[in-house]
């Protein structure tokens, strides 16, 4: 695989946002009773989440093995159509949360994917795959999806299924995030 090729043909479909607004973010995590996504300098989801775009387009970014086992998968559509019916799952609309206030309505000015890799099997090819999504605003803000897990003493898994949301560059590279 040419990296920069595999790069290029996962951003054509984040790089539709780029120009346009976002409208709504509904996010994805198991049925625990009472949200327990916001953390106090990030956001730790199941799932994943929604964007709803001004154009009444959605797009979802969920962890899944596309590339790599526990990738960032970016798609157009809902969610809701890769979640088990019989799953026990909890929607939050977020759209008007302290985080997402100020970049709903927003105008998207840049989208750009980080890519980690592993090695497998003693083999010493390195095998990459896409790990975060830092979408840009112009307003400044910036948020940045990633497939790695911050766990409560603070360690960071990643490979994990799970999705954390960071507010700013440095919460994210804090935790591994972007590099």
């Amino acid at each position: 695989m040419n990296l920069k090729t595999e790069i290029a043909k996962y951003e054509i479909l984040p790089s539709e946002l780029i120009g346009r607004k976002i409208k709504k973010v509904t996010y994805f995590e198991i049925d625990y009773g009472e949200p327990t996504f916001e953390l106090s300098d990030h956001h730790s989801l199941d799932y994943g989440l929604q964007l709803e775009i001004d154009n009444g387009e959605s797009y979802y970014m969920i962890w899944d093995s596309q590339y790599f086992q526990y990738d960032l998968k970016f798609k157009k559509g809902t969610l809701k159509q890769e979640l088990n019916p019989d799953s026990k799952i909890n929607s939050h609309d977020v759209s008007q949360s302290k985080n997402w206030s100020d970049r709903i309505g927003q105008k998207l000015n840049n989208i750009k994917s980080y890519w980690s890799y592993v090695m497998t099997d003693g083999k010493p090819d390195k095998k990459y795959y896409p790990r975060d999504i830092e979408l840009s605003f112009d307003n400044g803000l910036n948020v940045i999806v990633s497939a790695i897990e911050v766990r409560p003493d603070g360690q960071v898994s990643g490979m994990a299924d799970h999705i954390s949301v960071f507010f700013d560059s440095e919460t994210a590279i804090k935790y591994g995030a972007k590099n």
